[in-house]
């Protein structure tokens, strides 16, 4: 578990970007971190794997304050996906890129690297681009690259800022299968996201930030039904949520799919009654 307690972070030009924010997120668990720009998503990212330190409280990773955990340690656990794949794209092919970080663990065999590499690069639909540089691919590959890379490394969460920028619905649609990919094997995904159409279908826990704190910790149907959070947080539902909403819906119908549903049985009762 990683835990968050009562931390507070400010920037060198004295800006509080962070006030006393407790949260927990546990294995296996999709979570999406949503509100404005400056609301303080991002900087909680990076708290959460130790890229920067609280100004104030402590972040604990399963009990033990990343304050006493070295880098190569909360990197072991915890993997980072940056929005930009050219930060943190290095290697001269997709396999060294997988393969680099791994290599250096001298607890894994040949046969586990191999392995490890091999469910990364099928999961990310990067099959037949092993040998290929990253940095000739096209923006949404090179992504899922990184997404590989830290998912060959098995960590127990993965921080993800946004996601789908840059992609199209077939990129999403890999992303989609990426993060229930890595559910199922246990792994907890934080993301940061201004996409809320691809929050609602893919994040169960949704935690709504506004100024610095948290004003909603809930499940996805809770928060975008609560027009208080809404009208605080500055979130835009996707039109059709709001249309469903507006005419009945109920709160859980919050996927696509469940709104096909819902307006197919609006349409035909409708058309029943017309006859």
């Amino acid at each position: 578990m990683i835990e968050c307690r009562d931390i507070s972070f400010s920037y060198p030009d004295g800006h509080l970007a962070l006030n006393e924010v407790s949260v927990r997120f546990t294995s296996g668990e999709r979570v999406a971190l949503v509100g404005q720009n400056g609301a303080g998503k991002s900087t909680l990212s990076k708290l959460l794997n130790g890229l920067i330190t609280p100004s104030a409280g402590e972040v604990l990773l399963d009990e033990t304050s990343l304050a006493d955990l070295r880098s190569d340690q909360i990197a072991q656990r915890i993997g980072y996906v940056f929005q930009n794949p050219n930060d943190q794209i290095f290697c001269t092919s997709v396999h060294h890129e997988c393969a680099y970080a791994l290599e250096r663990r001298k607890a894994l065999t040949a046969e586990d690297i191999d392995q490890r590499i091999s469910d990364a690069l099928e999961v990310c639909d990067l099959t037949d681009e092993t040998e290929t540089n990253p940095l000739d691919l096209p923006l949404a590959q090179r992504k899922f690259v990184t997404c590989a890379a830290a998912l060959a490394l098995r960590p127990n969460y993965l921080i993800i800022d946004e996601p789908t920028a840059g992609l199209d619905d077939l990129g999403r649609e890999t992303l989609s299968g990426i993060l229930q990919w890595a559910s199922q094997e246990g792994i907890c995904v934080i993301a940061v996201s201004h996409d809320m159409r691809f929050v609602i279908e893919n994040f169960p826990r949704v935690v709504v930030m506004s100024e610095g704190t948290i004003i909603c910790d809930d499940t996805a149907s809770s928060v975008f039904a609560n027009e208080a959070v809404l009208e605080r947080s500055y979130l835009r539902v996707p039109p059709g949520v709001e249309v469903a909403r507006r005419a009945g819906a109920s709160p859980d119908l919050i996927t696509l799919d469940a709104l096909h549903t819902f307006f197919n049985q609006v349409f035909t009762t409708t058309e029943s009654r017309e006859r």
